[in-house]
């Protein structure tokens, strides 16, 4: 219950990466949508005459192994202004990769709809915990466990990070210990 409502008062008061859509956030310094122009609030709606529905297509678009130019035509929507752009999105040697240099918009919801849609957050992130122990037993990811000192420590880094980080590290600490109660451990459960 507590991570629920922690859940939704991190969508209602922080908002969460939006990446529904193409929306542009923000701005990296230095970067070529930086030095081209490309503001926060635009909605990039095409690269190379590629359709874009959500923000990973941008990524997958320019990292395209198949595309052989560093030149990018890019078409996007300004205050219901379609723009065109030509920019060099060179490969950078230190990431392997193209950076454009945009990172997404935040979206941030009424106290309602946040408590709806916390609901669905919470589900995905109970989903995810149960599935870990199989993923250790497994050996897909590797077992990393730590006790309350490097919780404590972890909270800690959170906090610095922010009030939001730290709400979102109690969400996930609370959802964690929920689930694990209700766990059966019988040489825990049995009374004297």
């Amino acid at each position: 219950m507590l991570a629920w409502l922690l859940t939704a008062a991190l969508l209602t008061g922080h908002g969460v990466m939006d990446l529904e859509r193409p929306f542009v956030g923000k701005i990296m310094e230095g970067t070529p949508a930086y030095s081209a122009g490309i503001q926060p609030g635009d909605i990039i709606k095409s690269i190379n005459g590629k359709e874009l529905s959500k923000w990973s297509d941008i990524r997958e678009t320019i990292q395209n192994k198949n595309v052989t130019s560093d030149r990018f035509h890019i078409t996007l929507e300004r205050e219901e202004q379609t723009l065109d752009f030509d920019i060099d999105i060179p490969v950078d040697p230190a990431h392997g990769g193209r950076l454009l240099g945009v990172q997404p918009g935040r979206i941030t919801y009424p106290v309602h709809t946040a408590l709806q849609k916390s609901l669905g957050y919470s589900w995905n992130m109970g989903v995810e915990i149960l599935r870990g122990p199989w993923m250790v037993l497994t050996r897909k990811v590797q077992s990393d466990v730590v006790g309350p000192v490097g919780i404590a420590v972890m909270a800690g880094d959170a906090l610095k990070q922010g009030i939001w980080s730290f709400i979102a590290f109690l969400g996930v600490i609370n959802l964690h210990l929920g689930l694990l109660n209700l766990l059966p451990f019988p040489a825990l459960d049995e009374e004297g």
